[in-house]
């Protein structure tokens, strides 16, 4: 999309430089233009025709090349563990990927061509997204709608959320509305009332569950320590 955009400025600029000496242009004429060498030569000049495993590669083997770019940005020991661990790929096109690097290779995707979006996009179990992962997610609803869902209480990754703002931000909706869904009809209401008792534990803010069943029953037994 930001090639063909900056193509098509390239290509109005040469026409209205001609039309200035010779009048109105052809459509066919147009066509020509926007094929020719020099106008491909000066679009591969201010915007490359790069792969983004093109760009990630250098930077993951190679200490020199991501102290330049990421100097002011991270720290000695953050680049480290950037780097690729043991020999370097001899080219992006050997490099094993990891999950990890395949959102870094989504941010790159970004920042060279902007990704199609959706209208609305729907996340489930959101407590678990990484910055990365929501900074995917914004590029793609970046003109739409959102609905997250997810439990604060129920994180299980070590960047599970502490806090839905802090989400919310990453998937470039700060202001979003909130709405605490508290009422569940699932688990019994002794076993959501012993949950309850656990909340003053966590280091979220969850408000106090209720459940519409009445039925169940609740036993607890207590364990000695090894048992």
């Amino acid at each position: 999309v930001g090639r063909e955009r900056v193509r098509a400025r390239i290509v109005r600029y040469v026409q209205e430089r001609a039309e200035r000496r010779a009048g109105p242009r052809t459509n066919a004429w147009l066509r020509r233009v926007e094929r020719a060498r020099p106008v491909g030569a000066v679009l591969d000049a201010v915007w490359p025709r790069v792969r983004p495993e093109e760009v990630l590669a250098p930077l993951l083997g190679d200490p020199a090349e991501l102290a330049r770019a990421a100097d002011g940005v991270l720290d000695d020991g953050e680049q480290r563990t950037l780097l690729w661990t043991g020999r370097a790929p001899r080219s992006w096109k050997s490099a094993r990927w990891s999950a990890a690097d395949l959102l870094l290779l989504d941010e790159v995707a970004g920042l060279l061509e902007h990704p199609e979006g959706y209208g609305h996009v729907v996340v489930d179990e959101a407590q678990d997204l990484s910055p990365m992962e929501c900074r995917a997610i914004a590029r793609r609803s970046a003109f739409g709608s959102l609905t997250v869902l997810g439990d604060l209480a129920q994180g299980t990754t070590p960047w599970a959320a502490r806090s839905w703002r802090t989400v919310l931000a990453h998937l470039g909706r700060p202001d979003a509305a909130v709405v605490p869904l508290t009422t569940g009809f699932r688990v019994p209401k002794k076993v959501v009332g012993l949950a309850n008792r656990l909340l003053e534990r966590l280091d979220v803010d969850v408000p106090p569950a209720r459940s519409l069943r009445g039925d169940g029953e609740l036993t607890l037994r207590e364990a000695a320590p090894g048992a």
